[in-house]
């Protein structure tokens, strides 16, 4: 009884998916489009470590792993998304590795991306535009085929990034 018969291999495994338990996340300049997140460094260890990574930001998402390729003026729109959620944490992707070889949760704050503050600030009214956006977006899926709300709308027009990645009018 009492475990004594338990596999520590096992027993480990069940520790380690405790680490980063109830943490999800979304990854934003941390690796290229060419790769499939699943297959990412990143993405393994954090799902060993119990997080559950998606694709897309959404109103679950509880931290960013970013790196700010282009500088704090120009984010990507996973970024621009987590901004305007408000409550995302972002972490560098070696707040990952770091958890993993210290097999606990480290402070975010330990871990915050150079310039984090000043993208939010630069970028909080664009991801206020977006989120606004993506939530109009969401209820015009789940309308019938009758909607006769025209292309080019400002209901559905896309917000441009700063330095590029709308899309041209």
């Amino acid at each position: 009884g009492g475990g004594a018969g338990q596999d520590v291999r096992v027993l480990l495994k069940q520790a380690e998916r405790q680490i980063l338990k109830g943490v999800r996340m979304v990854f934003s300049g941390v690796y290229t489009a060419r790769y499939l997140m699943q297959e990412t460094k990143e993405y393994v260890v954090a799902t060993l470590l119990g997080a559950v990574c998606t694709e897309e930001a959404d109103e679950g998402t509880t931290h960013l792993c970013v790196v700010l390729r282009k500088g704090a003026d120009r984010v990507t729109n996973k970024t621009l998304d987590c901004i305007g959620l408000g409550k995302v944490q972002a972490v560098r992707p070696d707040w990952i590795y770091t958890c993993a070889s210290r097999w606990e949760r480290l402070p975010e704050a330990s871990f915050t991306p150079p310039n984090w503050e000043q993208a939010v600030a630069l970028n909080a009214e664009a991801a206020q535009v977006r989120r606004s956006e993506v939530q109009a977006g969401r209820k015009r899926r789940r309308r019938t085929d009758d909607d006769d709300t025209p292309p080019g709308s400002p209901d559905n027009s896309r917000a441009r990034v700063a330095g590029g990645g709308g899309v041209p009018a």
